[in-house]
This record gives C-alpha cells, sequence and structure tokens, in this order.
C-alpha cells in the first residue's frame, strides 16, 4: 500500500484545481486538479502533495455520468497512483473502479443522483476489494428541510447573491462511513476548491484520493 496519509492521524486533505496542461499531457486530456494533506498530528510540516490529477475523460455531464481519472504522484505523470475509470452508467446510478497502478480493483463506487422530484438525495456506496463497505449521503435530513422550507424566497434571495451578500446554501455535507464510523468527511467547499476530513481508518488511501476527486467533480450547486 502507497503511504499518502500518514496512519492512525486526521488529515486534512484539499482538492485544488489546476489550469495549466503540464508538458508532454496528450491533447484528449486535460489538468484536473492537485491533491493536497495537510497531517494535523503535523502541523509543522504544512501542506505536502499527495496526488496530481489528470482527466482523461472527454465531454460527459457535469452532474453526473463518465468520469476517468490518472492519480499521478508527481506533476511529469511518472509514477501512477491510481486510476478512477467508470464501469456502467443507468440513468442517474453510475458504477466507478478505482485500481492501483496494475489495474487491480481497490473499490468500487456507486452513485446515485439526487432528484428534486420525488426529493432523493445523492447516496454513495465505496465497496472495498475485501467486501467492505462506506456509506454516505448529501445533506442531513434537517438540512434539506429547512432548504425547502425556504424555497419560497429563492426569487428574493437572488438579488442579495448577486450583490455578494450570503445565502442559504444547498446542503453539503457528505461523510463517508464505515459502519458508524466516519472515515471521509466534506469539510468546506467553494465552486472550485474542496476540503476534506479523512479519519484514521483501514480504507486504502488511495480510495480516499479517488474518492475525493470523484466527488468535486460533481458541482455541488447542481448536485443533489
Amino acid at each position: 500500500m502507497t503511504s499518502v496519509l500518514s496512519a492512525g492521524t486526521t488529515s486534512t486533505l484539499e482538492v485544488r484545481p489546476l489550469g495549466q496542461r503540464h508538458r508532454g499531457m496528450p491533447a484528449a486530456a486535460w489538468p484536473y486538479a492537485l491533491l493536497r494533506v495537510f497531517d494535523r498530528g503535523r502541523p509543522e510540516a504544512g501542506f505536502r502533495e499527495a496526488a496530481h490529477v489528470e482527466n482523461a475523460a472527454v465531454g460527459g455531464d457535469p452532474t453526473g455520468g463518465p468520469r476517468e481519472f490518472l492519480l499521478w504522484t508527481d506533476a511529469e505523470r511518472q509514477t501512477l497512483l491510481a486510476r478512477v475509470t467508470t464501469a456502467s452508467v443507468d440513468g442517474r446510478h453510475t458504477r466507478y473502479h478505482v485500481c492501483d497502478a496494475h489495474g487491480a480493483v481497490l473499490a468500487t463506487v456507486d452513485r446515485s443522483g439526487g432528484t428534486a422530484m420525488p426529493p432523493r438525495r445523492a447516496r454513495w456506496l465505496v465497496t472495498r476489494a475485501d467486501g467492505a463497505t462506506l456509506h454516505a449521503v448529501k445533506g442531513t435530513r434537517f438540512g434539506w428541510s429547512v432548504w425547502w422550507a425556504l424555497s419560497p424566497l429563492w426569487v428574493l434571495m437572488f438579488p442579495v447573491a448577486l450583490l455578494g451578500g450570503d445565502i442559504v446554501r444547498m446542503p453539503r455535507a457528505t461523510t463517508w462511513r464505515h459502519g458508524r464510523t466516519p472515515e471521509l468527511a466534506l469539510k468546506t467547499a467553494t465552486s472550485t476548491r474542496h476540503d476534506y476530513t479523512v479519519h484514521p481508518g483501514t480504507t486504502d488511501p488511495r480510495v480516499h484520493l479517488a474518492l475525493a476527486t470523484l466527488h468535486h467533480s460533481f458541482p455541488v450547486w447542481r448536485d443533489r
């Protein structure tokens, strides 16, 4: 197992988009994001690079559908850390595979997109190679109840948002749990950058990195 996250400590995982193409990158691919890790047990070390993500997919629906990411240990793309591929797409349900550098499946990720009518939250199911699972849903029941209760006021809040004011945002809290134990949780999110909390657990850290990358690829303001 590649040690990209410190074992036994809680870490902050930052997914930050990139805007420049690396030299030698295929024309059909474009740089996606830089993943950095901050080990809370060693704050003096600061942030360190965990993976450079290349988007190898072309087109696709930003709210669902095919994804393909290559996670490299270096910007020069010399050492492959993990690969995310799309196994199947069936309506709002998509299955992804997280594989190691040799193609062995580390985990299968099933994602079901949310819907407005009937109200249904986006759901995630991660099945590891050993059969263990992680579950997550977007937002809490209370958060969604408040959001829908305020829906008649959205027309009034739109001008406030244009003037830079703060409005009630769509619930974004997402925590992947093994049983009742949290392993990966969305901490903060903007239109581009996401920060996640990685808790000590038994999941391969490459799966955590791939899962954060995959989750980041779905716009938080459009994905229910």
